[in-house]
Formats: C-alpha cells, structure tokens, sequence
C-alpha cells in the first residue's frame, strides 16, 4: 500500500502523544538512532544534532521514561492495518524471542540465564518476546506490536500467551481472521491455551517429530474407564497412521506431498481441537529431501489451503532477518544501564525506530552501490531495512520538529550539606532455571514484577 508524507507525520505525532513521562527526550531518542551510523553505547545518541539534549539526558530518559503501552499499542495496530498485506486471506503474525545478553552487569536485577546460539550456552542476561506482523511474503520487513521481558521466574510460552490475549482484545468484527505462528518450543499449554475460545486468531505451530496427539474420545457410556473420557486414541508423529487426506503439490521449487490427520488435540490442551499436517520435501527421484519431514499443528478451519499453510509457516522465519538488524543495525544490545527499567525503555526505542523505517520504506530515495546487482538496482523492487536505514539521513531532515526545545537547567545546586559516599549497589547473581521455579511474580501497572 502506497505509504504518504502525511500519514508518517501522523503515526509519529501519535507515538509522542503515547508517551507519559520524559515524551520529547524519548521521543527525540529513537529519531537519532537510525541517524548513527555505529551505536556502541546509548549515550552515542547524544553525538546526533537531532537530539538537542545534552548527554545526560538520555539515562534520565531511560530510566524515568514511561509509555502508555495501551495508547502505544493501538497507533501500531492501526499502522500495520495500512502496511501489510494479507496471505490466503489471513493476517500473519509471528511470536518469538531474542535474548540481550549482560553477564558483567552483576548490579543489574532479575537476570537470569538465557542461551545465546553465539554463545552456545547459556549466560546472564535478559529475553524478550516480540509478537509482530509479516508485512509481506518474500520481505524482510515485520511490524513489531508487543514487547515484552521475559520475567526470571516465567516462560517465553507464558509471554507469547499474554501476547495473543493482548491481539485479541485489538482485532475488531471486521478485520480479516489472524494466524499467529510459532516454532516448536510453543508447543505448550500456556502458549495453546490462549487460543482456546478465539473465533478468528488461529495458531500455527511447528511440533517435534517425538510429540503424540490424541483423537477424539469415544462415545461416553458408563462403562468408560475414567481416563478415555478426554482422550481418544494416540497419533505419534515417529509412527502415524493412515492420513485422512494427502495431496501432492509444487511450493517455490520443490515438490511437495501433504499430508493431514484431522480433530486432533493435545493431552495439555484437550479443548483446542485441530489438524495435524507434514509436508515433505521431495527430490525429483521422489525420495526425501530433508531428514524429517516439517510437522505443524492447525487450530483453525478445516478447509484451510493446506499449501498455503505451509507457506505462511515459512513467513515466520523474517522474524530472525528482524532481530539481527535490531542488533547489528539499530543497536540492541548497546545499552549497558544497571536498571531494568532502562532496559525496558531501550528496547521499545529501538523498535520504535525501527517503525520510522517501516513507514517511510516507499518515501526514501535508494542509494545504490555500483557493486549491486542489477536486480538490486531495479527500481519496482522493495526496499530492505538496510537500504532504508542507509539512505534515511538524507531524508529525514524533512521530518517536522515535533518535540519542545528543552529549557535551561539552570545551575546545579551541588552536594547537600552533610553527604556522603553511597554504599556499592547491592550484587544480584543471575538467576537459573530451577532456582526461579519458586519466584512469585504479579502483574503491576501492566509489568511483571518481583514479590
């Protein structure tokens, strides 16, 4: 959809409006940081002319900063309404995580250990689950909607859920129906439940080739053994039975055979109720490509495109295109603040700059390289994140000035009569997976907390 001038002014008026505490100096924050052209750390931000604060400033913002995420999640939901386009007639979604590795902020609070595939095990540091908008088969572009940390004592599967409820109370009667993919890992009761009793949000999950779903139960009779009253017989996917239906079908360049087990359910989830598919990648001569054939669990209607299935499975992969230019580009992993609440707010800085490169995607001028190819070079190809961001300090000197000047400080009044040197911050070892099992966490003004 053929973005203007206008409404990129508007979505950012709106996110500044969506901003409680600290607005001008978060707001002139994320501005600056598709202006860097290398972000080693937060207060870099200052060096851009875009942000007229002094240096200072951007600590205090990330540490007073506060967003209306309920005002913020609606000017999102209604930008990528605009953006995105939609595939066998449903809006894709895609859930997943990111970890933000710190293992020398031992003053840093709620760590814990995450695995880091740079790393190959696990280190101190922070996970957060992003859930966003696949703007477009064959783009690298999402749209994120919800940012969330992931709480020591909690799960990813746990977030993901609340993130689903949260796209569900925004959907409204006459938006297209919502598939929200996810890989292996939530396959799992919190992640599964929170689909149970959604008309138009279906779920699209990728299961290990070791799980086991269960049929429907027999007919009840008083004879029924107590445990056969919620589960029928089971279906391993190491050893399925006959499908109830199989095609054979072209996807890209490959061919295809799918096949389908229909009303099934997992022992977790009794009450999601849906259909079991396996595509396998074939070579000309008929034999397996791959070793094990892809296995993806439908929550959604039976008459579903099984094709098409499949192919919005594949879209989820853009979300790891995303994560790697948040991190290498707009600088994740920059910050190196003792506050969770800094970190909190950095995140949502970045995607929020992030979203001025969605938007104006279709308004900047391309700078090819003479080393592109000449496919690169055509110009009725979309722009990727890169080349955006690449020529966006050209364009962003048309943006308005939405933000106030910052008054005078004026003169410090110095140490208080009396002061004396703070005690060292309090140490706080990162937190395994075990030990944060017996944690109690609650809900507070829309952020988990510790009891």
């Amino acid at each position: 959809m053929q973005m203007s001038f206008a409404r990129l002014e508007g979505f950012r008026c709106d996110v500044h409006a969506s901003f409680a505490l600290r607005a001008g100096t978060l707001t002139e924050l994320y501005h600056s940081l598709p202006l860097l052209p290398r972000i080693g750390a937060a207060v870099h931000v200052s060096l851009v002319p875009a942000f007229r604060r002094g240096f200072s400033a951007v600590y205090e913002a990330l540490r007073h900063a506060r967003i209306d995420r309920i005002a913020l999640r609606g000017v999102l939901y209604l930008a990528q309404k605009a953006q995105a386009e939609l595939v066998g007639g449903y809006a894709i979604y895609v859930v997943d995580t990111t970890p933000v590795p710190r293992p020398d902020a031992e003053t840093l609070p709620e760590r814990s250990h995450v695995y880091s595939v740079a790393h190959g095990v696990g280190i101190p540091g922070f996970q957060y689950s992003f859930l966003g908008r696949v703007l477009r088969e064959g783009l690298s572009w999402v749209a994120p909607l919800e940012v969330d940390r992931i709480p020591a004592g909690g799960s990813p599967s746990q977030v993901a859920g609340e993130q689903v409820k949260q796209l569900a109370a925004m959907a409204a009667p006459e938006d297209p129906e919502q598939v929200v993919t996810a890989d292996s890992n939530y396959a799992t009761k919190e992640f599964l439940r929170a689909f149970i009793g959604l008309k138009r949000i279906f779920a699209l999950v990728r299961l290990k080739s070791r799980r086991c779903l269960h049929r429907e139960p027999p007919e009840q009779t008083p004879d029924l053994p107590k445990r056969n009253r919620k589960h029928g017989p089971k279906v391993r996917l190491q050893a399925p039975p006959p499908p109830d239906r199989s095609l054979l079908t072209t996807i890209g360049k490959h061919t295809v055979r799918i096949s389908v087990w229909l009303r099934l359910h997992f022992e977790e989830a009794p009450d999601l109720v849906g259909m079991l598919i396996r595509a396998e990648y074939l070579r000309p001569d008929g034999t397996p490509r791959f070793k094990r054939p892809l296995w993806l669990f439908w929550s959604g209607p039976e008459t579903a495109v099984l094709e098409t299935l499949v192919r919005i499975y594949h879209m989820r992969y853009m979300i790891e295109h995303f994560f790697r230019f948040l991190k290498q580009r707009l600088g994740l992993l920059a910050p190196q603040t003792t506050k969770t609440q800094s970190q909190d707010n950095w995140t949502w800085a970045v995607a929020l700059a992030y979203w001025l490169l969605l938007m104006g995607r279709e308004l900047v001028q391309a700078q090819y390289h003479p080393w592109d190819p000449a496919a690169r070079r055509n110009p009725a190809r979309p722009l990727t994140p890169g080349q955006v961001l690449d020529a966006w300090g050209t364009f962003s000197p048309r943006l308005s000035t939405i933000t106030e000047s910052p008054g005078r400080g004026g003169k410090s009044p110095g140490r208080p009569k009396g002061y004396s040197e703070p005690n060292p911050r309090e140490r706080h070892p990162a937190l395994k997976k075990g030990e944060s099992r017996g944690l109690r966490w609650r809900k507070l003004g829309g952020k988990t907390v510790l009891l």
